[in-house]
């Protein structure tokens, strides 16, 4: 299949003026992404997110594999951002505010529910544009705020249901 690599900078700018000695301007790169997708086969895409925030060493954000299992079922595995509540899966540079909001950084941390996990969907065509989905996974429960850093080794679980006309293929994954 066709590489395709994309690359996002998230760009913080503050400039303010209040007198002689109180002058500011600040351009600070807070995050750049690479990202590495493919479809491999026209059943398999896979996805690498490599990321490197400011003052930290380079580190794989998210690598995954997508399977289109046929009757309307996808798998996908790996490490990646799971789908709990809106914002989960918007990576840094993408987020439409600077910062998180401050009860999602307080229930997920800076690094919001990004774990090792499985994720099994379907997505039914209902006609008219209208589509619904059933998803449920199963996560490794790393994360250090919601999970205490997997403490306890059990396992975490998540599900979700949807209907509408904006629901993509990439929707329940």
């Amino acid at each position: 299949g066709d590489l395709r690599v994309g690359a996002n900078m998230d760009l913080i700018a503050e400039a303010r003026d209040f007198g002689a000695d109180m002058n500011r301007q600040v351009l600070d790169l807070r995050e750049v992404e690479v990202s590495l997708e493919s479809q491999i086969n026209p059943w398999l895409y896979g996805m690498i997110f490599l990321t490197r925030p400011s003052d930290e060493d380079i580190s794989v954000e998210e690598a995954a594999v997508i399977a289109d299992l046929g009757r309307g079922f996808r798998l996908k595995a790996g490490k990646y951002r799971n789908e709990f509540g809106l914002l989960n899966t918007v990576h840094e540079p993408e987020r439409p505010q600077v910062s998180l909001p401050l009860p999602v950084e307080e229930f997920l941390g800076e690094e919001q529910l990004r774990e090792t996990a499985v994720t099994l969907g379907r997505l039914t065509d209902l006609g008219n544009g209208y589509r619904a989905g059933i998803s449920g996974a199963v996560f490794n429960s790393d994360n250090d705020a919601a999970f205490d850093a997997g403490q306890s080794g059990d396992k975490a679980f998540g599900g979700k249901l949807y209907f509408g006309r904006q629901a993509s293929d990439m929707a329940y994954q």
